[in-house]
């Protein structure tokens, strides 16, 4: 499989520490792994933790070889090597397709940071941009003998293409397709390297196909090719109904793998295998019983964006953050748990999971948190935004009370620098504590947040 991997970027808050993880923070949402039912012509969703079904979304017809999710939500899925086809796994809606006519015979599919989709061929690797439209075609030139058999494009924007007779992987610059080097020659020995997958880390993960002595992932510095280990061999097999798709690296690290299960020489089935990505430890399988397909992807995060204001205070500090707590609409079930910084205007951005109704409680620094109701599309959500979020919340316990009136009173009167002063209790952001600040934390005394 052939797609750039995006971890969650949720920065640690010291202040999630300090109120005792309110709200029952700490939850994070389980990425959903999308396997494929070659007969059926389903996309099958499976939690990655718990492995339980999260349901289906048609792909109409043919065999999917491949598939990514790109910034969009979409997937978009290479359907028997000639087409490129769009699929909403949440709706299960059918976007249309793309790249018709352009190219046969196609392995691997990758789509980059920017949503532009790749596409190796025997031919070179073609680029579209998400509506279709052609940007060209790079690599060409390397293809002597063989053809490109799968691929993956970093953060960077740089993509890595395996030449199937080459026995290496090679390096292109994904905007210009300029040739940057080659690395991991030597490694495939007397099998093929198939499926990639790059980390935001510079790790490159890499499946070599092989029937003897099977399967194994080698892992490599995707910025100079130095080798950094192996993992999965004899859990992994190999059978001719697996070819290039089947790596993805998840956002916490797990990397999962599409490969059969067999009793001896009976093929029982096909599942997604787990293995930690750094330290290579097996961590049991999913959809055992449900895919049995060449395609595999991860999902990946939604932006959403929007403005989130505090009461009394017109300009926000450098380092002010808000915790939003995304609950499943109309229920106390937390989904996950993100941090967003504010700009001094209260703008921020965020990366969420979560798609579809969902309640989000944002709970900004020194103010009670508020609750917004969204409708989260694939590809996320702008204006979301949480304005005039009460303040005097100095202990962050999501109440405002007797704690919080005893931190500004030890500091009543003092200003940023003086012995005593204490920031919490600065809840008008001027850098002093004073008659300002008593007025907020006393019009909102005795205010709990929003929480469920």
């Amino acid at each position: 499989m052939g797609s750039e991997r995006i971890w969650r970027g949720m920065k640690l808050s010291t202040s999630l520490v300090a109120i005792g993880l309110l709200l029952g923070a700490g939850a994070a949402h389980s990425e959903m792994v999308f396997g494929v039912n070659e007969t059926a012509n389903l996309i099958m969703k499976f939690d990655l933790d718990t492995g339980d079904y999260k349901g289906s979304a048609s792909f109409l017809s043919g065999d999917i070889y491949d598939m990514d999710q790109g910034p969009d939500g979409l997937l978009y899925c290479l359907v028997s090597g000639n087409v490129i086809r769009k699929i909403d796994p949440y709706s299960g809606e059918y976007k249309g397709d793309i790249g018709t006519g352009f190219f046969t015979g196609a392995s691997s599919l990758s789509v980059g940071p920017d949503g532009v989709v790749y596409v190796a061929t025997n031919t070179g690797v073609f680029r579209f941009e998400p509506n279709g439209t052609y940007k060209g075609i790079f690599g060409g030139g390397f293809i002597n003998p063989g053809f490109f058999s799968t691929m993956a494009v970093g953060l960077d924007n740089t993509a890595y293409v395996v030449n199937e007779q080459s026995d290496m992987i090679m390096k292109f610059d994904a905007a210009t397709g300029q040739y940057k080097g080659n690395l991991a020659s030597g490694f495939s020995g007397t099998g093929i390297l198939w499926s990639l997958a790059v980390t935001p880390d510079d790790t490159l993960y890499v499946r070599q196909y092989n029937t003897n002595p099977g399967t194994t992932i080698f892992r490599f510095d995707a910025t100079d090719g130095t080798y950094k280990g192996s993992l999965g061999t004899g859990f992994l097999q190999n059978t001719s109904q697996l070819s290039s798709a089947g790596l993805v690296v998840s956002a916490d690290g797990t990397l999962v793998v599409n490969t059969p299960m067999s009793s001896g020489a009976t093929l029982l089935g096909f599942s997604l295998m787990k293995f930690g990505a750094s330290d290579g430890k097996y961590d049991g399988y999913v959809g055992f019983g449900f895919v049995n397909g060449y395609g595999l992807a991860i999902e990946q995060p939604a932006t959403i964006s929007g403005k989130i204001t505090l009461q009394g205070c017109p300009v926000i500090p450098s380092g002010y953050i808000a915790t939003l707590y995304v609950y499943k609409a109309g229920t106390t079930t937390l989904l996950e748990t993100v941090v967003a910084d504010l700009a001094p205007n209260g703008d921020y951005t965020a990366k969420v999971f979560s798609r579809g109704n969902v309640d989000i409680y944002a709970k900004p620094t020194l103010c009670l948190s508020k609750k917004v109701v969204v409708d989260i599309p694939a590809g996320g959500l702008t204006n979301v935004n949480v304005l005039q979020c009460l303040s005097g919340d100095a202990d962050g316990d999501d109440y405002i009370g007797t704690d919080d009136y005893i931190i500004l009173n030890s500091s009543f009167d003092k200003s940023k620098g003086d012995s005593g002063y204490d920031g919490r209790a600065d809840f008008a952001c001027d850098d002093y504590i004073g008659t300002d600040d008593y007025l907020l934390l006393n019009a909102n005394f005795d205010v709990n947040g929003a929480r469920p």
